[in-house]
């Protein structure tokens, strides 16, 4: 009882944090800067701070790289993708694997896969597989996971954690999606505080672009504005 009444409290935050993010004004279309909805953090991790495994030889090379999931300090996102994008920045590792998985409040398992690490240290992206996976649904609220796999035991594991939700968007914010360009529409998400959106659509821009330097301007300003600037010039992985 006293899990389901944590859940339930979880959830009813998380949709009013919905509820504020999707009504904020939309924005002058400048350099994307994310606005967060107001509310608490939930509970969840977003930077791997140390290991005993000799796979992260990165922590004692460069102590200021860590593994760490592109999310804001709140661990809580919102999306209005029915499949959306993951992103977490991988240091230098000699880690078995990446394992991604996602459940939903009750902790039951929807989906995991087990990707292998990139070969140079950098951002890289898990989308949701349609063919393996199922929608999220509206006003819902899922916790995600990622496991850099130090060891076959699971014991010294690099493991990141947090929430996001799939929220409807009103009809103004639809309009003006629809309206704008790539460029503008990763704007329009960060005023609204679409997090996980921004960043798919500033990493799809950084990918068909990789020249041009307004668009690495605009991933750096989304990055910062959640703290996390120190990885802006990390690349993004294939």
């Amino acid at each position: 009882m006293q899990r389901k009444n944590s859940c339930s409290r979880i959830l009813s935050l998380a949709l009013t944090l919905a509820i504020g993010a999707i009504c904020l004004p939309l924005p002058s279309l400048a350099v994307p800067k994310f606005t967060p909805a107001p509310g608490r953090r939930l509970p969840g991790r977003r930077e791997g701070a140390g290991t005993r495994s000799d796979c992260m030889k990165a922590y004692r090379e460069k102590e200021s790289i860590f593994a760490t999931a592109l999310v804001p300090e709140t661990n809580m996102t919102l999306t209005l993708s029915e499949y959306p994008d993951f992103f977490m920045f991988v240091p230098p590792t000699n880690a078995k694997g990446i394992e991604f998985s996602l459940s939903d409040v009750n902790r039951k398992l929807l989906y995991t896969e087990t990707f292998a690490i990139p070969e140079k240290a950098g951002v890289v992206t898990v989308s949701l597989p349609k063919s393996k996976s199922l929608p999220l649904d509206v006003n819902k609220l899922y916790k995600w996971s990622f496991a850099i796999k130090c060891s076959d035991v699971g014991k010294e594991d690099i493991r990141l954690s947090g929430w996001i939700q799939r929220v409807s968007p009103t009809a103004t914010l639809s309009a003006a999606l629809e309206q704008a360009t790539p460029r503008d529409r990763a704007s329009i998400y960060a005023a609204n505080g679409i997090w996980q959106d921004t960043l798919t659509a500033l990493a799809d821009l950084r990918r068909s672009n990789p020249r041009d330097p307004k668009f690495l301007a605009d991933w750096t300003a989304a990055l910062q504005s959640v703290n996390l600037g120190k990885l802006a010039q990390e690349p993004l992985a294939p």
